[in-house]
């Protein structure tokens, strides 16, 4: 470094920069860098930017100073002034070859072009506000380009160093640059900015700068301003339409997805370069959402873990930084509820696999090693999880939610609990003593009064604890008080178990259910775990969206405070729809969306719980209305609507299942003495399925102009049937209401081939045939042949067991003929081809001989 130029630094930068015409203590900065460059707290780096800044600003300097001392007035005297002091800057003058061209007593007026180094001479006329103006213009380039390199070591004030840049990419692929200088008064000397784009970890000596005018510069605010940098389009088209623009400017080369490019700026203060910022972008690739449910391997969620398993199909995996997990209870998103907020995971906590780099693993725990701050989850509860990657401060992937439920077995411990028995009077309680007492039963039942007597009636002395006659702020459990701290502490501390009730955490037990239709109930506890302890069972059941849930109560028997709930979504804060308690079975019951949060009792007692078959629907978008269709498995009750105070309702639909896959619905009819057909009864349509596209095995019209063939009963061919009621033409109060049983075990079809043969019902003619039966016989003759079928005997149980001809191979093919009762045989039936089906179907009641019938080709 030269030594003049740290008397120029004082002599200019301290009086011409800051105004200070009086006369200034010579200060050598050259001096002051040896002294900063040797403390072991300045950063060498630092120290060469100034240096380098120095040395690049000289020659500019130079030119300054000869221009200064070429004005002859009284604006400039007292810099003039100053450069004849200092003999350093005597020694710029004397080889200035400007200087020694211009006459001592000449008014040449000397003017800078600050867009260049090259001094011109001016005319001897110009004003003496543009004198005042160049110099101004001069003092602020020269201050605010040198601005943060001074501050350094000497801060000087309203001047900031904190020049700011961002970055972004539009959907073309351009960057979209924000700039805000290094003070908002550097404004006014700005003449524009160069940029430079470059791919990261490579010389950026390979890449020229841009040059962007300050007119091309749009303003954002009053301190900041934004550009476009437009990356070279595929096609010349694109980029002909836009180059004429003084204000278009191109990258030279495309930018490559999945990498990062560093982004420089360097404010233009008319041509002495401000401090040079930058930013990092990384390019993301075409298929940028790179998390989705098909990239979702596993997933393990419980009260005190999570562990996830996706793949990254961003194609920039190598790029990824971090992870963006947030978790929300019950599917709220407000910030208040907001479980863990968005964590932020390091790379670091990721793992992948060696021979997959685009698969990661994250497992979060309590204790784990990962240094984010885990909160436990609740069991038994529906959480959301928002996840998203992470591979630039400028690019994250679109987020992805994703739902669990925490399932968690009922806990419990054999040394927690004392052990309460029943006593065979309500009044009394039982000191069962688990060690001593199980193996005998023994009660040993005393009266509560015994309870904080003063005497020790229970070895355990549970009798005698916790006696406080004043519980204002504790739990109160007949005479004894506890702290509310005791409450589901899985220790009995109350005689009469009142601290450890139904509701307690450790006694849940939940699942998730997700097939399209299944079943649950209630499981039997062990009664040496858990002495006579019920437990809250939950379940959540989930099916494919645009469906909702049917349920069925195959058994219900719960104690009166034991309610079964069911919640319409799925979450514990859904609306209740449901909340029932004793043995009457609730009707069936329909959820609103594809979800349904169900909580019930098991008991250590087996006659008591429940069991619960349900099924998905594709959803019709209409309201459930309570009575108005239903689902049956296996047994229950099929009603029409009360059409009297409905009067919304038009048609109702019941969709009925046989328990079993390969048993067949017997839907039988409540009383025969109300079959008098009239106008304010429900017309009932049986379809065979679910469907309105099956068979129709029954329809009320089809009877009314023969009474005496109405049917008291209908068999499904298959295992399912849909019965439908519709709004009678006149309102009122009359009510239909058919019994569903399964028939299990349809019989083996038995194939009959030849020319001729019998059929008979099972025991004909020792004895009665069974109930509750479905037999089919399937007769096959030579090709080109029809059967004949004669009946030679005929006695079933009329409008009850039916016999059923079909002109076919089976129960699909055209009905021939569907007959019950007592019948004047002999009487035939014919077929139009070479195949005929016979079936018999009895239900569960009385039996009689059966039928005697013979086949032969025609």
């Amino acid at each position: 470094m030269r030594p003049w130029f740290g008397t120029l630094l004082l002599g200019v930068f301290i009086s011409a920069v800051l105004g200070n015409s009086e006369k200034v203590t010579e200060y050598n900065v050259g001096d002051d860098l040896q002294i900063i460059e040797g403390s072991a707290e300045f950063d060498s780096t630092e120290c060469q930017q100034l240096r380098d800044r120095l040395e690049t600003l000289e020659s500019a300097v130079k030119s300054i100073v000869t221009a200064l001392a070429s004005q002859k007035n009284e604006i400039i005297a007292p810099i003039t002034a100053i450069l004849d002091q200092n003999e350093a800057l005597r020694g710029i003058l004397s080889s200035s070859p400007i200087s020694q061209n211009v006459p001592e007593n000449s008014t040449t007026h000397l003017g800078v072009n600050f867009n260049s180094t090259t001094i011109t001479n001016s005319d001897e006329t110009v004003r003496v506000d543009e004198e005042k103006q160049t110099v101004k213009q001069l003092k602020g380039a020269v201050k605010c380009s040198l601005a943060q390199l001074l501050d350094i070591n000497v801060p000087e004030k309203g001047i900031s160093p904190s020049g700011s840049i961002k970055a972004s990419l539009d959907t073309n692929k351009s960057i979209e640059i924000e700039w805000s200088p290094i003070s908002p008064e550097c404004i006014d000397y700005n003449s524009g900015v160069w940029i430079r784009v470059f791919e990261s970890g490579t010389s950026s000596s390979e890449e020229t700068y841009l040059s962007i005018p300050r007119k091309c510069l749009n303003e954002q605010s009053n301190t900041t301003f934004s550009l476009v940098v437009h990356s070279p389009s595929s096609t010349k088209s694109d980029d002909e339409q836009f180059e004429e623009s003084d204000c278009y400017f191109k990258l030279k080369n495309i930018l490559i997805e999945c990498r990062a490019y560093t982004i420089e700026i360097v404010p233009n203060y008319d041509s002495l370069k401000g401090r040079t910022l930058t930013t990092e972008i990384v390019i993301p690739s075409t298929n940028a959402n790179s998390i989705d449910m098909e990239s979702l391997i596993s997933v393990a969620a419980s009260s005190n873990s999570l562990n996830l398993n996706w793949k990254d199909n961003s194609g920039c995996a190598p790029q990824l930084t971090s992870f963006y997990l947030k978790t929300m209870i019950d599917g709220k998103v407000n910030a208040a509820d907001v479980t863990n907020g968005s964590l932020k995971i390091p790379r670091t906590c990721l793992k992948r696999q060696r021979d997959e780099n685009n698969v990661f693993s994250l497992a979060l725990s309590t204790d784990g090693p990962c240094p984010v701050e885990w909160t436990t989850l609740d069991s038994c509860r529906k959480y959301s999880f928002e996840m998203k990657s992470e591979y630039s401060n400028t690019w994250r992937s679109a987020p992805y939610v994703w739902e669990t439920f925490t399932s968690r077995e009922g806990s419990s411990s054999k040394d927690k609990f004392y052990g309460l028995s029943d006593c065979p009077n309500p009044g009394d309680f039982s000191c069962f003593n688990r060690q001593r007492d199980y193996r005998y039963r023994r009660l040993n039942c005393l009266s509560l009064h015994h309870i904080c007597d003063g005497q020790n009636h229970c070895d355990s002395g549970i009798d005698e604890q916790n006696c406080d006659s004043l519980c204002s702020n504790g739990f109160e459990c007949g005479r004894q008080c506890i702290s509310k701290e005791k409450i589901c502490d899985g220790i009995y501390d109350c005689v009469d178990g009142s601290d450890e009730h139904y509701d307690c955490e450790y006694t849940k037990s939940c699942n998730e259910l997700k097939d399209n239709k299944g079943s649950f109930s209630s499981q039997t506890i062990d009664s040496v775990d858990v002495f006579k302890q019920a437990r809250k069972s939950i379940v959540a059941i989930s099916v494919q969206s645009n469906h909702t849930i049917w349920l069925s109560f195959n058994e219900f028997n719960t104690t009166t405070n034991h309610s079964m709930k069911i919640y319409d979504g799925p979450y514990s804060t859904s609306p209740l729809i449901l909340s029932h308690s004793g043995s009457t079975k609730p009707q069936s019951i329909r959820s609103s969306s594809n979800n349904l949060y169900v909580e019930f009792p098991s008991y250590y007692d087996k006659s008591y719980g429940v069991s619960v078959s349900y099924t998905s629907m594709e959803s019709t978008g209409k309201p459930f209305i309570p009575g108005c269709g239903g689902y049956v498995n296996g047994e229950g009750v099929v009603s029409s609507p009360n059409y009297l105070t409905d009067d919304d309702i038009d048609d109702c639909f019941w969709f009925v299942e046989a328990r079993k896959n390969d048993g067949i619905v017997c839907l039988k009819r409540n009383g025969m003495k109300d079959l008098v057909y009239n106008s304010q009864l429900p017309i009932m349509t049986v379809y065979d399925g679910w469907n309105t596209s099956g068979n129709v095995l029954y329809y009320d019209e089809f009877v009314t102009s023969n009474l005496a063939q109405t049917k008291g009963v209908v068999y499904s061919n298959s295992d399912k049937i849909m019965v439908r009621f519709t709004r009678p033409k006149v309102s009122g109060n009359n009510r239909a209401y058919w019994s569903v049983k399964t028939i299990p075990t349809v019989q083996t079809t038995t194939d009959l081939v030849g020319m001729i043969g019998t059929i008979k019902s099972p025991n004909y003619p020792a004895s009665s045939y069974p109930n509750s039966s479905d037999y089919r016989w399937k007769i096959v003759t030579n090709p080109k042949t029809s059967i004949r079928l004669l009946f030679a005997f005929f006695e079933t149980q009329e409008k009850f067991d039916f016999v059923s001809v079909y002109d076919g191979p089976t129960v699909n093919s055209r009905l021939l003929l569907e007959k019950s009762g007592l019948s004047t045989t002999p009487f035939t039936v014919n077929s139009s081809s070479n195949e005929m089906l016979v079936r018999f179907t009895s239900d569960e009641t009385i039996t009689l001989s059966g039928f005697l019938a013979v086949y032969s080709t025609v």
